[in-house]
């Protein structure tokens, strides 16, 4: 089963804009489009980091102290007035079937990106609710229906480039393997749902060609078949998405699959983060296991005739 041969768990997106009072949002406004940005969360509070392209360089005079310059990028750090926003992807990262995809910046205002299930759109609706409430917080919700998270991913593409890259670990690297060999039989393909590093442990959404014996760690979801809940560990896998946060790269969207005695994975990442994200994988088999068990399959800018391939 290819990655573009199914719609997947999800065909619902949702984009809300936050009015958010921010001097990385008011110095991006100025230069005008789309900017990712990382939101992560410290002791002393919520940090967000904005990556621009060099090409922008002539364009910072108005504060070009205040932009990091490493390797190919130019990146912002600020501490935000407040933790409602990172609350909020929590609460809505909590729901069954809503998976995140990476925020941005856009005229000032902060956009969250996520897709879901219709089924849970009133889970979506009451977590949404004390958010609009909220005075002057939100600008603007937009929800509408979508063909899977290829369609949102090449929405994406279009303002803030995306490197598709696949990579494969060997099986034995994982702790559960007879759940491996039923995936594998089965043909089933896996996309991330929830955050690795708030719970320690993957939730994966799994579609798969035929019935799911229900090992331990498997879930039928409810009134969709052949698509099943499975949580499982992968040591190597686990510490490239831990390495990858510390540094503020934002990984997307990740498939997995089983195949051929190996995990294949294959995962989204903004472009102007790429080569920084393949020294981590590189990196990280050496570490934690002496020898490069990765073994690159693709590192390509996304297009509509890549998505054709995988």
């Amino acid at each position: 089963m290819l990655i573009h041969e199914t719609a997947g768990i999800t065909d619902t997106e949702c984009r809300i804009q936050l009015n958010i009072n921010s001097p990385i949002g008011e110095n991006l406004k100025i230069l005008g489009g789309e900017y990712s940005v990382f939101l992560k969360k410290e002791e002393d509070g919520i940090y967000m980091k904005s990556f621009i392209e060099k090409s922008f360089e002539k364009m910072l005079a108005l504060n070009p102290g205040a932009f990091q310059e490493i390797g190919d990028y130019f990146s912002l750090t600020e501490k935000l007035e407040s933790s409602e926003i990172h609350e909020l992807m929590v609460n809505l990262n909590s729901i069954p079937t809503v998976m995140m995809h990476q925020p941005f910046l856009s005229n000032g205002k902060m956009n969250i990106l996520f897709s879901y299930r219709h089924t849970v759109a009133k889970d979506v609706s009451n977590t949404l609710l004390p958010v609009v409430l909220k005075n002057n917080f939100v600008y603007n919700i937009r929800i509408r229906p979508t063909k899977g998270a290829m369609e949102t991913l090449l929405n994406m593409n279009k303002k803030r480039p995306l490197t598709v890259i696949r990579f494969s670990i060997h099986r034995d690297v994982h702790a559960g393997k007879k759940l491996m060999d039923a995936l594998e039989s089965s043909n089933s393909l896996g996309r991330l749902v929830n955050d690795y590093l708030e719970h320690g442990q993957f939730k994966i959404a799994v579609v798969s060609e035929k019935p799911l014996e229900l090992l331990e760690g498997i879930e039928e979801i409810p009134k969709m078949e052949n698509s099943y809940w499975v949580r499982a560990n992968n040591p190597i896998l686990g510490k490239i998405m831990e390495k990858a946060a510390s540094r503020g790269i934002y990984i997307d969207t990740t498939y997995i699959r089983p195949v051929k005695r190996h995990i294949q994975v294959t995962q989204f990442v903004p472009s102007i983060r790429a080569t920084e994200y393949l020294q981590i994988l590189f990196n990280t088999s050496l570490e934690e296991i002496q020898r490069n068990d990765v073994s690159v399959e693709i590192a390509s800018p996304l297009t509509e005739e890549l998505i054709e391939l995988i």
